[in-house]
């Protein structure tokens, strides 16, 4: 598969962070802290939620370890108002690196975002938002 890995190399293909798994009998479970780099000023791109319908959010590039992934943000919530990770990524430079972890608070989950010596917050956002993936 050396052949595949050079090819999506060329055309800059990203495997997407995966913050969660869904499983089958319903429900997100996390995959644990992931200490990422980010790489690159976002990019604005299209994309849909999970009934289909398209919205515009934000690509990250983010590094673990050696390898490269993608990370795309909703830039508004379900009710048109920024999403909650779009403030909490305000601050992030280039080569920063930073702790992104799914957590559950009661019925629903969310992403921490912190820096790398920060303990997680056990305070969720102020949405009433369940995470989705890209």
């Amino acid at each position: 598969m050396q052949k595949l890995k050079e090819l999506a190399a060329q055309l800059k293909i990203h495997p997407k962070i995966q913050l969660g798994i869904k499983q089958a009998g319903g429900g997100v479970n996390s995959t644990g802290p992931h200490k990422v780099k980010f790489i690159e000023e976002p990019a604005v791109v299209m994309g849909r939620d999970h009934e289909g319908k398209p919205r515009k959010e934000l690509r990250f590039l983010l590094q673990e370890g050696e390898a490269t992934y993608r990370w795309n943000v909703p830039i508004l919530n379900k009710e048109s108002q920024p999403n909650y990770l779009v403030e909490r990524l305000i601050d992030v430079e280039i080569g920063d690196e930073r702790v992104l972890e799914m957590r559950r608070q009661g019925q629903r989950n969310y992403i921490d975002v912190r820096k790398t010596d920060e303990e997680p917050s056990d305070e969720p956002p102020d949405e009433e938002e369940v995470i989705e993936h890209d």
